[in-house]
Parts: C-alpha cells; structure tokens; sequence
C-alpha cells in the first residue's frame, strides 16, 4: 500500500447526487464574522424545536413557498439558526441561487473524494494511452466487435471481458477525507461556441458546492496485480507494474489533453464580448500544463475528476482518432442528437466553468508520500 497526498489545483466537485433547495434545505445568513455563508438545515434538530406533532404544518408551509426559517419562529422563537444548522458554506458568487448542488459527504458530515472517482480518472488515463500508442491496424482491430465500433470493445479487450476477470480488480484506491476544509459555493457557466450568441453562456448556470484550490487530504494505493492470474485476465499494462509508471502515464496524459485543449480555443474566433473570458480559461490552462510539467519524474502527477470534466476528459480522447463517421456514431449513442444540432461545430462545443474566476473544474495533483 503506498501513501498518497491529493492538493487541489483548482475547485473540485464530487456531487452527492441531491439538489439542496432554497428555504426547505438551507438559507443564507452571515457567520460570526459577518461573512456570508450557507446555512444547511438538519431536519432533526428541526423537529426538536417545533415538536413532531408540527411537520405537517411545516411541510405545508414549505409548499406555500415560506421558509423553515419562519416556521422555527413561529414555534421556538428564542432559536438561532445555528442551533438548527447541519454546517455552513462559504460563499463565492455574489448573487442568491434557489438550488445548490450538494458536495458529497459521509455518515460524520465530512466532505470527502470518493476512491472510486480517482481509480476512474486513473483508468482514463491507462487506457487512452493504451490507445494511442496503438498503430492504426491494431487499433481498428481492438475497437470493433462484429464490424461494430463501441468504446466497451477497446475496454474489454485491454482490461477484461468482467468484473471478475479486470485488471483494474487489483487497483485499489481508498476515500480521501477533507477534514478540516471549509467547502464554498460557486456559479457554474458555460464557454459555448456559438455563432449568433455571445460564446460566455450563462443560460444553464448552476450554483455548486466546491473544495476549493489549496485543499490536501491523503489516501491509499494499491497496485497488487496476483500471483495465480486468472484464465480469462488480461495481462496486466506496464502502468500497473509500479507507482511511479503509472504516475508517468497519468501525467503524460493530462498534458496531453491541455496542450489539446489550449490549441482548440486558440483557434476560435471568439467575440469581443467574450475574449476576455475565453483568454483568462486558457492562461489558466496553461498554468495547469505548466504544473504538470513540473511533476515529469517527480513521482507525481496532475489528472482532472469530479464534475465539469467535460467529454474530452471523461472519456480519455481516444475516440478521437477514428473516423468521423465512426467518431459521430459513438457520440450519437452517448449524446443523441447532438451531432445532427450542431453540425456545424466540433464536439464538444462547449466547456464548464467557474464563473467569477474562468476557472475550469476538477483539476489536481496526486503524489506519492513513501
């Protein structure tokens, strides 16, 4: 097992899967120190306050529009709200949302990054690089399956038909913890190329629960490929075999996928409205190439998880190199229509990010400890 630190380079999501809802779920306040915050509301210490007997009343009054606030008055009118409260956000958009998008946290109200989202990053990384050092013949014959192009095809074949039989089986990545780091809420907008619209986009803006840049927490890695390897298991990738190969090829994959990214927007004509915006994503594009740059042969590497990671990242690129036909048929499964609506555009047209700062999400550093 080898120890890991995880620095966040710039702000990081891992949604929890719920929509925090203005006035029944949180409301906005100001802290001892008169900052703005987010109050997140605990039922339980709700009805402690106004008494079981009053949900109901307080679930009416919710649905007529009025705050728990009001109802906690009503009935325990020396309460605070802090004596109600779950914990507090700090808050970093200068205009009220009706909904947050909630951090995921655990069972002790600790906001913490799933394993599950590092090893998916990780197996990104491995089988994109894998992809990409293929040559064109080999690569054609490990994507198709009866003459059919699916990404599962290239997967099965590198890592495992099935769960029982993945190389990934092996790789082991635990929870990391952010105890002691305040979570902050933030505005999420689009930069969308768009022909008769100005690109900065903030039609579908979201506001969202965030670790910000500067937080470090710690876990576990284990590379244990086994001694008997099973019939049907693949052999397991050169980056498997040790900490620092795979570090390597997580790195050379994200700087990879930055300098891509840097030269795609390089080359838009954006309008004037939005430039401003557009040149602020990509200097901080190439700080982030710049800091993966830095980690060459320094046992560590950069690598983006968590929302906002955007096609490109999610899926590795890859796909990339097929054949526009081929290309369009697997965005047309995963994204149905969007090929046809925007023809005239490259995939993906769009990209999430923070709105005050122009600050793409997700991106951080991994290094070994031992």
């Amino acid at each position: 097992m080898s120890k890991m630190k995880l620095e966040t380079l710039t702000s990081l999501h891992i949604g929890s899967g719920d929509m925090l809802q203005k006035d029944s779920d949180f409301v906005f306040g100001k802290d001892a120190k008169e900052q703005s915050v987010v109050y997140v509301i605990n039922p339980r210490k709700v009805l402690a306050l106004i008494g079981e007997e009053n949900v109901d009343a307080w679930t009416v009054a919710i649905e007529n529009g009025r705050s728990t606030e009001d109802i906690v008055k009503l009935y325990a009118p020396k309460a605070t709200i802090t004596d109600y409260s779950l914990h507090t956000i700090d808050m970093k958009m200068s205009r009220p949302a009706q909904q947050i998008k909630e951090f995921i946290r655990d069972g002790f109200d600790r906001p913490y990054i799933p394993g599950s989202s590092i090893k998916g990053a990780i197996r990104t990384a491995v089988l994109s690089s894998i992809a990409q050092a293929m040559n064109e013949t080999d690569f054609l014959k490990n994507v198709k399956n009866k003459g059919y192009i699916t990404p599962n095809t290239l997967e099965a074949k590198v890592f495992g038909k099935n769960p029982n039989n993945d190389v990934f089986r092996y790789v082991r990545v635990s929870d990391a913890f952010a105890t002691g780091y305040r979570t902050a809420v933030c505005n999420m907008v689009n930069i969308n190329e768009r022909k008769e619209k100005s690109f900065w986009d903030i039609s579908k803006q979201m506001a969202t629960e965030v670790l910000l840049p500067g937080a470090e927490v710690n876990f576990s890695l284990v590379l244990k490929q086994p001694e008997r390897r099973p019939k049907d298991m693949p052999a397991a990738p050169k980056a498997l075999c040790s900490i620092d190969a795979l570090l390597d090829v997580i790195n050379n994959h994200t700087r990879t996928l930055l300098a891509d990214e840097i030269d795609i927007w390089e080359s838009k004509n954006v309008d004037s409205q939005s430039e401003e915006k557009v040149n602020s994503y990509i200097e901080q594009l190439k700080d982030l190439l710049n800091a993966a740059n830095e980690c060459q042969g320094k046992h560590s590497a950069v690598m983006r998880i968590g929302h906002g990671s955007g096609w490109r990242f999610i899926t590795g690129a890859w796909t990339e190199r097929l054949s526009d036909n081929d290309f369009d048929a697997i965005v047309n499964k995963a994204r149905p229509g969007n090929m046809k609506r925007y023809a005239d555009y490259d995939f993906p047209k769009s990209r999430r990010l923070e709105e005050d700062e122009c600050e793409p999400l997700g991106f951080v550093k991994i290094t070994l400890c031992d």
